[in-house]
């Protein structure tokens, strides 16, 4: 494949710096202007046959092998993703039967503290002193009211390394007419669309015109 040469007249630029500096006031400046557009549409032109001469064929080659590499390794991608999903489903199911199994352990260490705490309560009225165990184990009650076992994560060692349990939300629609406007966004293929033909009534929205300059 022959080497890339940018010809010196494109990098010549003193055409575009004519293009920067030059006003339009008149017709006869805009005529003017559309003889340096002219010169840009050649330059364009000129540009367009160094890409289809090298760039293109480059892009072509390389497409095409991408292609080839991806088909070859869509298998083991598959595969890949599929012992994922089970790996992850066993780990789900694992997960909400420690979570399960974590709650009753929690309530039951929950209810061994407000035992004590009645225990040292029916000590205090007694005796006429305030426990200074009482509130060690009032803050136990909390810390464990306030413990999320949902947070769970698990992993298991293996002699590759280590399978970890990550967790990540998902959501899904269920009523569209609940969500916040701020989460929806403008169509605008459809605004252009409705704009073209004609349609240009939508509430909430302006239209106008600009002028786009063709040189024919």
């Amino acid at each position: 494949m022959n080497e890339l040469i940018i010809p010196s007249e494109l990098k010549e630029l003193s055409l575009c710096s004519r293009a920067f500096s030059y006003t339009i006031e008149n017709e006869q400046d805009v005529i003017g202007a559309s003889h340096l557009l002219s010169e840009f549409a050649e330059k364009k032109k000129l540009f367009e046959n160094l890409r289809e001469m090298f760039i293109r064929p480059i892009k072509r080659v390389m497409a095409k092998k991408e292609e080839e590499i991806r088909e070859a390794a869509r298998p083991f991608e598959e595969a890949d993703q599929e012992l994922r999903k089970r790996i992850a489903k066993y780990m789900d199911r694992s997960r909400a039967e420690k979570i399960r199994l974590a709650e009753i352990e929690k309530q039951k260490q929950i209810e061994s503290q407000k035992e004590k705490i009645e225990e040292l309560t029916k000590v205090e009225l007694i005796t006429g002193e305030k426990s200074i165990l009482a509130p060690l184990v009032q803050a136990n009650i909390s810390a464990l009211e306030n413990m999320d076992i949902n947070d769970m994560r698990q992993s298991v060692r293996t002699p590759q390394g280590m399978v970890s349990q990550s967790l990540v939300w998902k959501w899904e629609v269920q009523d569209s007419s609940l969500i916040p406007r701020d989460f929806f966004i403008v169509d605008e293929k459809k605004i252009e669309t409705n704009c073209k033909s004609g349609q240009r009534d939508v509430p909430g929205i302006r239209y106008w015109q600009e002028s786009r300059v063709s040189v024919k």
